[in-house]
């Protein structure tokens, strides 16, 4: 069974986002642990950074070596310099997101076809702050945070979460990238997300 999305908005807690964001970039994932355990959930990991060889999916590898080529000496690699054929290899496990309303939410202006099927609809156009999971806020938060972090910190974060028990998915494997705007400031994002294994009780959808 999938959890039920709605097509709205929630309310955001713009001071739990801010206390997830404070915690990915100090490290000290204690006030996210927490709230992942009272919802019955495991903490999730996160590591800045990465390796190539630190990451499990071959599409994030391939992104990582993709966003490194791109960026060249630079800190950032351009948002122009993105080319979907370039990005053949992982395509259908990649969201681009922009960042709306000072970072404190973000548009999907792609939302990978392989990714939808995992969450029932298709988010293109649709902000992080209508990934509504009923009673499940928590999460939205923490994807919100950790796009804030990377915006300041300028650097690719992995992180693996597990979902809510009724999303058949086990866990996500994520990796943000963020890209520049013309500016020079960190305000899109390509996101390689790729599914883990299907829980025991659930079948793909068909």
């Amino acid at each position: 069974m999938h959890i039920t999305f709605f097509a709205a908005a929630i309310m955001l807690d713009r001071a739990e986002i801010d206390r997830f964001t404070n915690a990915i970039l100090t490290g000290e994932g204690g006030p996210i642990d927490a709230v992942f355990r009272a919802n019955g959930n495991n903490p999730p990991l996160l590591r800045w950074a990465p390796d190539v060889d630190d990451l499990p999916k071959p599409q994030l590898k391939f992104l990582l070596e993709h966003w490194n080529a791109l960026r060249g000496e630079a800190a950032l690699p351009p948002r122009k310099a993105i080319d979907p054929v370039a990005l053949k290899p992982a395509l259908g496990f990649i969201m681009l997101l922009d960042a709306v309303d000072d970072g404190w939410d973000y548009v999907y202006r792609l939302y990978g076809s392989e990714i939808a099927p995992h969450v029932v609809r298709d988010y293109t156009g649709m902000r992080t702050s209508e990934l509504v999971m009923a009673g499940h806020d928590y999460i939205t938060h923490f994807y919100i945070a950790c796009y804030r972090a990377v915006r300041q910190r300028r650097a690719p974060l992995y992180t693996e979460n597990t979902p809510p028990p009724s999303v058949a998915v086990k866990v996500w494997h994520r990796l943000l990238l963020p890209f520049a705007d013309a500016a020079g400031e960190p305000n899109h994002f390509m996101v390689g997300n790729v599914p883990g294994p299907w829980r025991s009780t659930s079948t793909p959808p068909a």
